[in-house]
């Protein structure tokens, strides 16, 4: 990945861009059944299984506490002497049923859960690599139910003698059905008295437009899919209050029904992030989400709407929204705005007066937007310390770039992206902005028309200015002569810092007959790339 997500807070100074976090966090061990399988890594950092002098895998017995949380998140009627068991063993036995799959037992240990905060992440076993539908995947032999159904309905059927008041489920954004899901908590907690749809429609109706036909397309899909657990658990179950902790994904229609619905029932829903997309017959702007969830606790937004510069009451509602989101440290804004269209509203300027008054602002994604010569307009007079910028495909101007290199905060930038922008002839003033950005850690001028020799004055001068830099992006529309190549690795292998290089464009520029052909020769290519590397003693740099 060259850049990295807007959203995303990044320890640029630890972060590793050439392995996988997935490998890092792994323990060096890896249990199957009742043993662990002894592992290390090897120079390039991954995981291999350690062998004895015979060529056998080497392994050893789980410790006796390990059996003990197995034999027990297992055998249902053990879970139900927990109340014997010391408090401190809940938050074992939850990781070890998270690692066996065992539903049953994440179900009764979150409904007798005996603390006031159960945050999920610090539960998930360290040897679990963490897929993006991790919690949501449907388990095997479980008809349809994942962990998470696990999850949610501990929490609709919690025991009085439970203690739990925040469920965190937050560092977990990547996986896009765990927020729909948990917004589902309002209605299957609902009595049937009260999921008519008139009384559904009535209280919705307060914070969203919403069709009665809507509704009931909505009522009828929830029935359907929990038609296998709906008798499992007391509707209308009284508790609480319990505040879930999550990253808020408005992209779904569940997402803003769950809701507009939780204030009539024991749930709260508090997010800090919050991901918003156009949905059909929900119309939903930033100045809705106010109404959604508490706008003094959102700090990372994003808005990705191509139609809101297409009306001026659609631009009006962004900007009306944002002012009320005092605390925004991240603000992303793609395919969303383009200074073109409707010129009389000055776009540039009006978004301007909203990001001045944002003063924790340090991430501003703007890709994709259509801004050619509005930069200054956008940015000038902004007083923030920006960590992070990115401009990706947005029809810069030689003025545009001429007002970054002399914008003030140009200095604090640890990444910058200017991909798919036309810089040709203009590589003399990226290397002047190269040399005011010291602390400068990812870097893409990636598919911006930029020659070889071009490719290479660049990395030079960021070799000389910016000694914190792991990730550099120049990939071009065709692959670099091999010449030329290896002219640009010697130089990134004199970098200590560079771990990643991004020079490869995708498989079907190379040359071949066919896509088989294509992937052999960029294949071929890469190997090349590594052999050099491999003679430079820098295999730790990633080439893609």
């Amino acid at each position: 990945m060259s850049t990295t997500c807007p959203l995303d807070d990044i320890p640029y100074d630890k972060h590793c861009f050439n392995i996988d976090d997935r490998y890092t966090n792994h323990p060096l061990w890896m249990t199957e059944e009742h043993f662990r399988y002894q592992l290390y890594r090897d120079d390039a950092g991954l995981l291999q299984c350690k062998k004895s002098k015979k060529g056998e895998f080497i392994k050893s017995p789980r410790p006796l506490f390990q059996l003990s949380l197995y034999q027990t998140v297992t055998d249902h009627n053990a879970l139900h002497k927990l109340a014997t068991f010391p408090s401190n063993v809940y938050s074992h036995l939850l990781t070890e049923a998270i690692y066996q799959r065992e539903v049953y037992a994440i179900r009764y240990l979150v409904s007798t859960w005996p603390s006031p905060v159960l945050c999920i992440y610090d539960h998930l076993p360290l040897e679990d690599y963490l897929d993006d539908n991790y919690l949501t995947l449907p388990l095997e032999g479980h008809d349809r139910t994942s962990m998470l159904d696990g999850f949610m309905l501990g929490l609709l059927d919690l025991k009085p003698e439970s203690k739990l008041k925040f469920v965190d489920f937050t560092k977990l954004d990547k996986d896009r059905k765990l927020c729909r899901e948990l917004c589902r908590l309002p209605i299957l907690w609902t009595t049937r008295e009260d999921r008519s749809i008139e009384a559904v429609h009535e209280k919705l109706n307060c914070k969203l437009e919403i069709s009665k036909d809507k509704v009931e397309r909505y009522l009828n899909r929830i029935s359907l899919i929990y038609s296998n657990v709906d008798m499992e658990f007391k509707k209308g179950n009284v508790f609480g209050p319990i505040t879930i902790l999550f990253e808020c994904k408005l992209t779904m229609d569940d997402v803003p029904i769950g809701l507009a619905l939780y204030p009539n029932t024991p749930f709260k829903f508090a997010c800090s992030k919050v991901w918003m997309e156009n949905i059909p017959e929900i119309p939903l702007t930033a100045k809705h989400l106010t109404k959604l969830v508490d706008p003094k606790l959102i700090t990372h937004l994003e808005v990705e709407d191509n139609n809101i510069t297409l009306g001026e009451d659609n631009l009006l509602a962004l900007l009306h929204g944002l002012k009320k989101l005092p605390n925004l440290i991240a603000l992303s804004l793609p395919i969303t705005i383009d200074v073109t269209v409707q010129q009389d509203l000055e776009v540039g300027i009006q978004l301007n007066k909203i990001l001045r008054h944002l003063r924790w602002l340090r991430r501003l994604n703007l890709s994709h937007c259509n801004l050619a010569y509005q930069l200054s307009d956008i940015l000038g007079g902004l007083q923030q310390p920006f960590e992070y910028l990115n401009l990706r495909d947005c029809r810069l101007a030689d003025q545009d770039l001429y007002f970054l290199l002399n914008w003030s905060q140009l200095i604090y930038l640890r990444e910058l992206n200017l991909s798919r922008n036309n810089l040709r002839q203009l590589t003399s003033m990226l290397c002047q902005m190269l040399q005011r950005m010291c602390f400068l850690t990812v870097f893409s001028v990636s598919y911006c028309s930029l020659n070889n020799s071009e490719q290479r004055m660049i990395l030079r001068t960021a070799i000389d200015n910016c000694p914190g830099l792991k990730c550099l992006s120049m990939q071009g529309f065709t692959p670099i002569p091999k010449e030329s190549i290896t002219l640009i690795l010697n130089d990134a292998s004199s970098l200590r810092s560079i771990q990643r290089l991004n020079v490869l464009p995708e498989f079907y520029a190379f040359p071949g007959n066919n896509d088989e052909d294509r992937e052999r020769n960029k294949a071929n290519y890469v190997r090349f790339c590594y052999a050099l590397l491999l003679q430079k003693k820098r295999l730790d740099i990633e080439v893609e």
